[in-house]
């Protein structure tokens, strides 16, 4: 099946894209970055 990914360039250093996105929105459901890392293994 056909998929979408979106990478954001901001300036010459910065970036966003999926994976940055998956680990903010893990942050938002557990609380924290370390749990959130752990939920993303």
């Amino acid at each position: 099946m056909p998929s979408l990914s979106l990478r954001i360039n901001l300036d010459p250093e910065g970036r966003i894209g999926p994976g940055k996105i998956e680990l903010l929105e893990q942050i938002a459901a557990f609380g924290s970055i370390s749990a959130a890392a752990r939920g993303m293994e």
